[in-house]
């Protein structure tokens, strides 16, 4: 009788398994112009070529086959091309709905030409023409919770539409979460999302301000009396948690959470006007109205600050921890520690700006600065996460910008008329973000290859210790059959759970710069080591069999040593049954997996994995309010595992067609 080894049965797996496709493929296009005949199907054949075919004939199989398939390449091709950066913080996006509404500037807005528009972390405000309001963007039913004076329920911003109820307005100002509207008789409204630690009285406009005065006595302002006195507002600025009014008498009045920045604007701006003021990190920096500039505080803007060219200003822009000026000449001046490349401008540039856009407020290392050149067209520059700085072609080539709008990461231009020639930027985020604004989309991809990677190499380990201890055990038999499976049972008894969560609180403890890497291989020798006496009572039960069948014995015979009668004349005859354990372990070991992970004891964030995405669901608000940061990647899991399964029953019922009996 002629012997099969392991690698012709492999080979002849794959050949089968190609004629199978291209077999299903003329019979789906093409038609079946030939049925075999019953001795044709009886010829002869070898095992593993009757259950390949047997297997490609089984609709679910290959409908498993098909979506494992599909998850392997949307995990491992995907995150070629998708990566995600583990250490990604920006807040701002935090917690942000699945969608892709941020650049949808609503049809009224365009229709009637656009007035102004304001950019927040998930959502913008705009004014037409006529004077009327409208916001679109995610998550816009938080922030019409909080519209001022009831003037407009929650469907009416939802949708884009305009807010009809009395509400016109000439201007808009935004910080990350908060808008101000100025109405046309000049007052000002504030509103936004309020939460129990996000508020800092940013929802209305002081009446009883306690600020100091130039003297540094404790005074209380009423900044709605005082706009009025001084003939309504210069200009508002407004950032994550505070915000800045500048009247007509070049008088600023700062609110909200004042304690990065507990500066007497009242004896540093004694004797000077200011026009404008942007906010960075330890300083707050002041446009006066002879084009020079004031700053206040000890951060990075106070030091190699360029004074002898800081005259003839007529903008200024500052980002987490630089500035930027534009001068009355169209040349730039920037300083600063360059933390979003705000100062890698192109030269070629200098003399032809005739216009900046205000920086993101909030999003510190994430900021850009877009600009209108002499020529009508558009440029960008900065951080470059999620295309802020992408400009479309038609905007680089445009004769006709007059201006921008930026913010975030979003940006809108528009013509003389107030037409929208064209915007760029973040749309939105497909299954959302994180409580860090970290892609979830980007997450269950990069998540999924490590969770994959784990359960495979696991499987691995498994089967290649199944495979020699239960070869030996059942080839050998007597004492080393006994030793050998009283072992495995007693390996089998060990409580995986347990074990694991022991074993990652004593490294922690003794190693306390025990890597990511290092953990992700523990749980790897872990699931392999504790998971293959199954597997190895199964081959030694098959083994007891085969091993007293003649070619056994004519190979014994023939001084064959006894590890190649194991390795290449046994266990390829049990080869489907492996492949059977193999893929159904393969399923246990993802969910274990995703279980440890899921309890905190496996693949530990920052890096993800399926499992650790599931632990958001411990919270119920996570479960109530953020459900896409749980729901997508258990319905990956879900789908592997099940798709695994059924391709591990299939391939048990082309070995044995009786187990459906069963």
């Amino acid at each position: 009788m002629k012997k099969r080894n392991l690698f012709q049965n492999i080979k002849e797996i794959l050949i089968v398994i190609g004629r199978a496709i291209k077999s299903a493929f003329v019979r789906g296009f093409l038609g079946n112009n030939k049925e075999m005949t019953i001795f044709e199907e009886e010829a002869v054949q070898s095992p593993l070529r009757v259950t390949a075919k047997k297997f490609f004939k089984n609709k679910m199989a290959i409908v498993g086959l098909t979506v494992f398939l599909g998850v392997l390449l949307f995990c491992f091709v995907g995150s070629i091309f998708i990566k995600a950066d583990v250490f990604y913080i920006n807040t701002t996006q935090g917690n942000t709905s699945p969608g892709f509404s941020l650049l949808d500037v609503p049809k009224g807005l365009k229709e009637n030409g656009i007035l102004d528009i304001a950019i927040s972390s998930t959502y913008s405000m705009g004014i037409d023409k006529e004077n009327n309001v409208y916001i679109w963007g995610i998550d816009v039913d938080h922030i019409a919770e909080e519209f001022p004076m009831g003037l407009a329920a929650p469907e009416d911003l939802a949708y884009g539409q305009a807010i009809t109820t009395g509400l016109k307005c000439t201007r808009v100002w935004s910080g990350t979460n908060h808008f101000i509207l100025e109405q046309m008789d000049g007052s000002l409204i504030s509103f936004g999302v309020v939460t129990d630690t996000l508020s800092f009285g940013l929802t209305t406009i002081p009446t009883a301000l306690q600020t100091k005065n130039a003297l540094t006595q404790n005074v209380t302002i009423n900044v709605v009396q005082e706009i009025i006195d001084d003939g309504g507002v210069l200009e508002v600025i407004a950032e994550n948690q505070v915000t800045m009014v500048i009247t007509n008498a070049n008088k600023a009045y700062m609110w909200g959470n004042t304690s990065k920045r507990p500066y007497n604007i009242a004896k540093g701006l004694l004797g000077k006007n200011a026009v404008y003021a942007g906010f960075s990190r330890e300083n707050i920096t002041f446009l006066l109205d002879d084009g020079t500039i004031k700053i206040m505080g000890t951060g990075s803007l106070s030091s190699n600050t360029p004074t002898d060219q800081l005259t003839g200003i007529v903008q200024l822009v500052t980002t987490a921890g630089s500035a930027i000026c534009l001068k009355d000449d169209g040349t730039i001046v920037a300083w600063g520690d360059n933390l979003s490349k705000e100062l890698n401008f192109d030269p070629a540039i200098q003399g032809h700006v005739v216009k900046i856009s205000k920086a993101a407020q909030g999003s510190d290392n994430f900021q850009h600065i877009s600009a209108i050149l002499d020529d009508g067209s558009v440029y960008s520059w900065g951080s470059e996460t999620y295309g802020a700085t992408d400009v479309p072609k038609s905007l680089r080539n445009t004769t006709e910008a007059v201006n921008i709008y930026s913010g975030f990461f979003q940006n809108f231009v528009t013509d003389e008329e107030g037409n929208l020639l064209g915007s760029w930027g973040l749309k939105g985020h497909l299954f959302g973000t994180d409580e860090y604004g970290r892609d979830v989309f980007a997450r269950v991809i990069n998540g999924g290859r490590i969770s994959l990677t784990i359960g495979l190499v696991a499987v691995i380990i498994s089967t290649t210790i199944g495979i020699i201890i239960g070869g030996i055990s059942g080839f050998y038999g007597g004492k080393v059959d006994i030793f050998l499976m009283r072992f495995a049972e007693i390996v089998g008894s060990i409580p995986f759970f347990p074990i694991a969560m022991t074993l990652s609180v004593i490294l922690n403890q003794t190693y306390p710069d025990f890597g990511p890497t290092e953990r992700m291989v523990m749980i790897m020798l872990i699931l392999g080591v504790l998971s293959w006496t199954g597997l190895a009572q199964l081959i030694r039960a098959t083994i007891l069999s085969e091993r007293e069948k003649e070619f056994v014995v004519a190979a014994k015979a023939l001084g064959v040593k006894s590890r190649a009668i194991i390795f290449k004349h046994i266990i390829p005859n049990v080869l489907t049954i492996i492949i059977i354990n193999a893929t159904l372990s393969y399923a246990g070991s993802l969910l274990t997996e995703s279980g440890l992970s899921f309890l905190g004891f496996g693949v530990q964030l920052p890096y993800p994995s399926w499992g650790n995405m599931l632990s958001g669901a411990q919270e119920m608000e996570v479960i109530k309010s953020f459900w896409w940061r749980w729901v997508f990647p258990s319905i990956f899991l879900c789908i592997a595992t099940i798709s695994i399964n059924i391709i591990g029953d299939a391939i048990r019922d082309a070995v044995d067609p009786r187990s459906k009996e069963r």
